[in-house]
């Protein structure tokens, strides 16, 4: 305006805004100020941050215009879909129109807002204190603190049981359970499995419950599983005690801890367990049929000294309407949970019920099936269960069908029709079927009868030949394994093995010929040791249809079967009778025989490279290693050879010369 001549002008900044004129829908809220995002971090005070989230529906937000008030609500999109209050922090309460809804000023042609309470949360404007949200920060506007971008989430199910963050429950019957599912997307509808359309589903029963949220064209679901139980109501009993995850069973097996196994068909004892209500606690004592001295104490462990019921009495809780079951301690032995691990029982496993990983089952609905087995009783010895019987000559063999339910017939393929069939003085190899019958259920068996002469050699000199190969166990030297090579008269001492049975344990100790001051150990190596009878003494087998036998540790070195493992013996290399060897009698031979050594002529003697043989008339001329094996075989005339041992290392070799039967053997060194 004018005054006089003087004249002023004055500029007035403007913003136009609206008031609630948001469309509903899915927001990032940001600080205009830095950008970061408003988090839902599980806490009740969402935060202000870029940090990126697990879930990326913890920060958008899902902005809606209550009908009642004309004022927006603000709910979270993960995790239960909470709602702020009139204090910017996640609500505490149910949803209240007055409380819990905000005005939305927004500059005209910004992404810019402004947040108000009203009705009963008074008029204050909504300011960001560094990460969180003032709710009642200004009395006037202030400015525009946040940013709204529009965001699309992802349809998700979040699973809650009688408000907590869970889909899985253990409760003791009679227990409220509601069952809450909760959407990150609102405005959907619900569908159980059992037809109910409600959000929330009470549940009275053990079970699994699945729900459906669909909304627009997408959908998710959800399971819930909700086990009930009571405690302490199983009758007092003989039960079986199984692995409820693997069907196994608890077995009585004599060590520290039971085990569990599979089903036992015979001894069915060891898998039975007494479970007896104690009067003074109200709980259980779990001791072994098999051993009923043995009960289980608070670790699960097999005790056998005085039982005390306020550390050795269990509560067993059912779940409802099943035969699962979850043990605990109670009393001085504290209250943790009984877990399965590493095939057996941990007593002090976990500190709360998350489960039923016991079955327990009465033996009359869980019966043994008909079966039968073999067991063999050799001379009057223990009965062991096998079909197959390794038997001397002579002996007494005693076999019988032995049956998880009696009550049936036998019949052997003898004619006999006992349960166990006595052979006297076994003479053969034989074959016998037993066969039970029992009702409608038939079973056969068929045992085997495996007949050999035990220790029945000559004391003596033998060659032991490896029947596979046909070579012959050879002397090296004291200290060094003997080893399998080809057989040469020149080298049949090497050969040959002295065997005498020592009568005080009725088995053999072996000696090489060429050195008696060692033995055959039991792992068929060579030393000079004193002989002791119960490490250096072994069984010979012999099989009764064939020249073979077999040979067999005893005493303190076991009771393994020995095998020939080229280019050696395994002394341990068979846990049953195998008959890999042929004993050939040594016979030494008579050299030169009809020749004369004086009439051979072998020069130099030491050789480094060539020598000269000088015969009488044409041979063949063999170089020997002193381990037995054979270097190489030439013919040779009457008169002078030249025969060479380049490439050869240094050290002892032998010669053998033989015309049409007429041998020799010189010794040569090479240097």
């Amino acid at each position: 305006h004018t005054l006089g001549e003087a004249s002023s002008r004055g500029t007035y900044e403007v913003t136009v805004y609206t008031i609630n004129t948001l469309s509903d829908g899915y927001y990032y809220l940001q600080s205009q100020t830095d950008g970061s995002y408003l988090t839902n971090d599980g806490t009740s005070n969402p935060l202000f941050t870029n940090r990126t989230p697990a879930s990326e529906n913890a920060r958008i937000w899902f902005l809606k215009k209550d009908p009642t008030s004309q004022r927006y609500m603000i709910q979270n999109c993960d995790k239960g879909g909470r709602h702020l209050n009139e204090n910017g922090r996640f609500a505490a309460t149910t949803f209240n129109p007055a409380l819990h809804t905000f005005n939305l000023y927004n500059p005209v042609g910004t992404n810019v807002y402004a947040l108000r309470n009203d009705s009963n949360a008074g008029t204050h404007y909504w300011v960001i204190n560094g990460s969180l949200i003032t709710g009642k920060g200004s009395s006037t506007l202030k400015g525009y603190a946040f940013t709204l971008v529009p965001a699309q989430p992802t349809l998700t199910l979040y699973p809650y049981i009688n408000n907590k963050a869970t889909d899985s429950l253990v409760v003791t019957t009679g227990t409220a359970v509601t069952l809450q599912p909760a959407a990150s997307l609102p405005g959907g509808s619900w569908r159980w499995d059992n037809g109910d359309t409600t959000a929330t589903l009470s549940v009275t029963q053990t079970g699994s419950y699945r729900v459906t949220y669909r909304l627009n064209n997408d959908s998710v679901t959800t399971r819930f599983k909700v086990e009930f139980h009571q405690a302490n109501t199983l009758p007092s009993g003989t039960y079986y005690l199984k692995n409820a995850q693997e069907g196994s069973y608890l077995t009585y097996t004599g060590t520290s801890y039971p085990e569990f196994l599979g089903k036992e068909l015979f001894d069915v004892n060891k898998q039975l367990w007494s479970i007896s209500k104690d009067a003074a606690t109200g709980r259980y004592k779990i001791s072994s049929v098999a051993n009923p001295a043995f009960f289980l104490d608070e670790y699960g462990r097999y005790n056998g000294g005085t039982y005390y019921a306020t550390w050795n009495s269990v509560t067993l809780y059912n779940q409802q309407g099943s035969s699962l079951y979850a043990i605990q301690n109670g009393g001085s032995a504290g209250t943790n949970y009984w877990r399965i691990a590493a095939n057996t029982l941990r007593g002090k496993g976990t500190p709360s019920l998350s489960g039923f990983p016991f079955e327990i089952v009465d033996p009359a609905t869980d019966p043994v099936e008909l079966a039968a087995s073999a067991m063999i009783s050799l001379n009057q010895g223990d009965y062991i269960l096998t079909n197959k019987v390794e038997a001397p000559l002579g002996s007494t063999v005693n076999l019988k069908l032995y049956v998880t339910r009696q009550g049936g017939r036998y019949y052997w393929n003898t004619g006999d029709t006992t349960q166990v069939l006595t052979l006297n003085n076994v003479q053969t190899n034989d074959t016998l079927t037993a066969t039970y019958i029992q009702g409608s259920d038939t079973l056969s068996t068929t045992f085997t009868i495996y007949t050999f002469e035990l220790n029945g050699l000559p004391n003596g000199d033998y060659h032991i030949v490896n029947e596979s190969t046909g070579k012959y166990l050879s002397y090296v030297s004291a200290g060094i394994k003997p080893s399998f090579s080809t057989h040469y008269p020149a080298v049949a001492q090497r050969q040959a093995w002295t065997f005498t049975l020592d009568p005080s344990v009725n088995r053999y100790n072996i000696r090489p010929v060429m050195n008696p001051s060692c033995l055959l150990t039991a792992t068929a190596d060579l030393a000079i040791v004193t002989y002791d009878k119960n490490k250096h003494s072994y069984e010979l087998y012999g099989e009764t249809t064939s020249e073979l036998v077999g040979f067999r540790n005893g005493g303190s070195s076991g009771n393994a079967f020995w095998t020939a493992s080229a280019p050696n013996i395994n002394g341990s290399g068979s846990t049953s009778p195998v008959y890999p060897f042929r004993l050939v009698p040594y016979q030494p031979s008579s050299l030169p025989g009809t020749w004369s050594r004086e009439a051979i002529t072998l020069w130099p003697n030491p050789v480094e490279t060539t020598f000269e043989l000088s015969l009488p008339e044409a041979a063949t001329f063999t170089l020997i290693s002193l381990d037995g094996k054979v270097l190489f075989t030439k013919a040779c005339q009457a008169g002078q050879n030249t025969l060479s041992m380049e490439g050869y290392p240094a050290g002892s070799y032998l010669g053998h010369i033989n015309a049409e039967g007429n041998q020799v053997v010189v010794k040569l060194l090479k240097q």
